[in-house]
């Protein structure tokens, strides 16, 4: 797998008009490996149910969920900027957004006690105290 991310890498970095830094295919390989090591760490977190178990006093600290802007938009897979030359890009803004609202969904629902998944009630999502910031392009910002 290892070859096959390097070899994507090296053919995005050949269609990038004056990339920042150009990495040699032995730093690409030493990346991709210890990359491929981290996801493999997420994604063994990511599936054990308890480590997602949130209590009210955790979820009540939580104050402000911080989303950067990421490629593209919510409506678009891309807009103009330096990752719309690249495929694996697309959607990531969307994808982020929805993270986002999820997670300001489940914490919401803690602290009140209700289970907002079926998005019944949101007065009371926005009554849990729960803040929400927008870090992006400022063409962005009045789609939210």
């Amino acid at each position: 797998m290892t070859d096959e991310i390097v070899a994507g890498a090296i053919s995005d970095i050949a269609g990038v008009n004056n990339p920042v830094q150009v990495l040699s295919e032995g730093d690409l390989r030493e990346f991709t490996q210890q990359a491929s090591a981290e996801v493999a760490t997420l994604e063994a977190a990511a599936t054990d149910p308890e480590r997602w178990e949130i209590s009210p006093e955790t979820a009540r600290a939580v104050k402000r969920i911080i989303r950067f802007s990421a490629p593209g938009t919510y409506q678009r897979s891309f807009k103009p900027d330096r990752y719309r030359q690249f495929p694996w890009a697309a959607g990531l803004d969307r994808k982020a957004d929805d993270v986002a609202a999820g997670l300001g969904i489940v914490l919401a629902g803690t602290v009140t006690g209700n289970d907002f998944s079926s998005f019944k009630l949101p007065e009371e999502i926005s009554n849990s105290a729960l803040t929400s910031s927008f870090n992006g392009l400022s063409m962005l910002k009045r789609v939210i």
